[in-house]
């Protein structure tokens, strides 16, 4: 099946950063509250700067470690937006990242070469929304912005949508 765009949220922008540029099929990038890193950075780094820092839980796995959101303290840091029972959901069915995930520098930047949009979460506690501009802009995303937490995918999926619809037609 061939690919026309590829949509992440959070460290997900690190994979389709470093992923999109060998997939001559991907036509756009679409970053959701995501995480741009340039060359060398992590998403630990990135992270960092961003505040105040999400408290997580790391559990120990066969071959290293995982990292989760601390499920008390998940609406507050991730889905301030979304109601208590669905929230209390996604807290519970979250899936915990490697973390690699968090520590492995970025070798690639599709952006460089392939045109992106970012959807930039301004009531965002997990990635600060100045940090997400300034990747948003340093990656020459085309910028879209909405009053919406972490978890936009869920508070606001129309704008979700339409950001994935404006890069769909803009890359057709």
């Amino acid at each position: 099946m061939r690919r026309e765009m590829i949509e992440y949220v959070s460290y997900g922008g690190a994979v389709i950063t470093n992923s999109a540029v060998s997939d001559p099929g991907v036509k756009a990038l679409v970053y959701v509250a995501g995480f741009i890193p340039a060359t060398g950075e992590t998403v630990g780094d990135l992270a960092a700067k961003s505040s105040p820092p999400i408290p997580l839980v790391t559990t120990e796995v066969p071959g290293g470690a995982e990292v989760s959101i601390d499920p008390a303290h998940f609406r507050e840091s991730f889905a301030g937006d979304v109601d208590r029972t669905t929230a209390a959901d996604l807290a519970a069915v979250q899936r915990p990242a490697g973390t690699k995930t968090v520590t492995d520098a970025s070798v690639r930047e599709a952006y460089r070469t392939i045109p992106s949009w970012s959807l930039i979460t301004r009531r965002d506690k997990a990635i600060a929304p100045d940090l997400q501009r300034f990747m948003s802009k340093r990656a020459g995303a085309h910028i879209e912005e909405v009053n919406a937490s972490h978890a936009v995918m869920v508070s606001r999926p129309d704008a979700v949508t339409r950001v994935i619809e404006d890069a769909a037609r803009a890359t057709r």
